[in-house]
C-alpha cells in the first residue's frame, strides 16, 4: 500500500513533501487527511519517556491501603498492578524508538499494519496487564479516592470533600445525584471534553417527545413553551461499538439528557435519562 504524498512549502520557499497515511485506501473516505511526521513522532516518543519520568512520584504517592473485594493492596496495585505493565510500557517505547529509525516509506506501511491489526496487548498494558487487582469492582462509593496521589498531597485536599462527592455516585442517595448531575458538568466537563447545552424550543419538542415515549409529560412540553427545557444528546457516540479489555467492558456513553431550568435559580436539574 503505498503512502500519499502531500507538497508544502518551508520558510525562504523551499519546497518539501510530507507523508499522509493512505486514508481512502483503508476505507476512511470522511476524515481529514493524517499527516506522517517521522521526526515529530520520534521526539513525541522521547517525551513520553521523560513524562513517565515526571509522573514517577505520583505514582508512587498512590500508597494508601485499600481493601477491595477481600484483597489487601496499595492503591497503585489496584490501579495499575503489580508493575509488569509499566515494563511492557517501556519495551514498547523502546520498540517504538526502533521502528521510527527505519525508512519512511516502511514506517507507513508499517502504521498501516498496525491500523489493521488489534492492538489487544497494548489496551492490556493501558488498564493494568490484566493483572487480577485492577479487575475488582469498588465495594465502597468513598473507594474512588483510590487515585488521590500524596505526592503532592492530593489526598488531604480531597478528603474534606469525600463525603458529598462519594455521595454522588452512592446508588442508596439518588437525590445527590441529581443535585450534582449539572453542577460537575459546568465545574469539571469543559477541561476534558466539549457536553454543550441545547436549548429546545417548543417548536422541536415533537422529536424529543417521540424519542422519550411514554415517559415524557406535559411538564416537559410546560417547560419548552417557557424556553426553560435544554438537552444534552450524546447519540453521536452510538457509531462506537463497546469493546471488551481484560474481561472489562469499555464504552463511551451515548446518552441523552433533558434537564429543566428553574426560572430564579437557574439551576438545570436532569428529568429523564435515554
Amino acid at each position: 500500500m503505498a503512502a500519499q504524498t502531500v507538497a508544502g512549502s518551508e520558510p525562504g520557499g523551499q519546497s518539501s513533501t510530507m507523508l499522509q497515511l493512505p486514508l481512502r485506501e483503508l476505507g476512511l473516505k470522511h476524515i481529514p487527511a493524517i499527516p506522517v511526521d517521522v521526526h515529530g513522532m520520534a521526539d513525541t516518543v522521547s517525551r513520553l519517556a521523560i513524562r513517565v519520568k515526571q509522573r514517577e512520584q505520583a505514582l508512587q504517592g498512590l500508597s494508601k491501603m485499600f481493601t477491595i473485594g477481600g484483597s489487601t493492596a496499595r492503591a497503585y496495585n489496584f490501579l495499575y498492578g503489580s508493575g509488569e505493565a509499566d515494563r511492557k510500557a517501556a519495551a514498547a517505547r523502546t520498540a517504538s524508538h526502533a521502528f521510527l529509525a527505519g525508512d519512511p516509506s516502511t514506517i507507513v506501511s508499517g502504521l498501516v499494519r498496525q491500523l489493521k491489526e488489534p492492538r489487544e496487548e497494548l489496551a492490556l498494558i493501558a488498564v493494568g496487564g490484566g493483572d487480577h487487582l485492577t479487575q475488582l469492582a469498588l465495594d465502597d462509593p468513598k473507594q474512588w479516592s483510590i487515585g488521590w496521589t500524596t505526592f503532592p498531597d492530593v489526598y488531604s485536599s480531597g478528603l474534606p470533600h469525600l463525603e458529598e462527592w462519594a455521595a454522588t455516585v452512592d446508588v442508596t442517595q439518588p437525590d445527590k445525584a441529581t443535585a450534582a448531575f449539572f453542577p460537575t458538568i459546568a465545574r469539571y466537563a469543559p477541561t476534558f471534553n466539549q457536553i454543550l447545552l441545547r436549548k429546545i424550543p417548543i417548536s422541536d419538542v415533537g422529536a424529543w417527545r417521540a424519542l422519550f415515549g411514554d415517559a415524557w409529560t406535559p411538564a416537559q412540553d410546560a417547560a419548552a413553551k417557557a424556553g426553560l427545557l435544554y438537552v444534552l444528546d450524546l447519540r453521536i457516540y452510538e457509531t462506537l461499538q463497546p469493546q471488551t479489555i481484560a474481561g472489562i467492558p469499555r464504552f463511551t456513553p451515548s446518552t441523552v439528557t433533558v434537564l429543566v431550568q428553574d426560572p430564579a435559580t437557574k439551576t438545570l436539574t436532569p428529568e429523564l435519562v435515554r
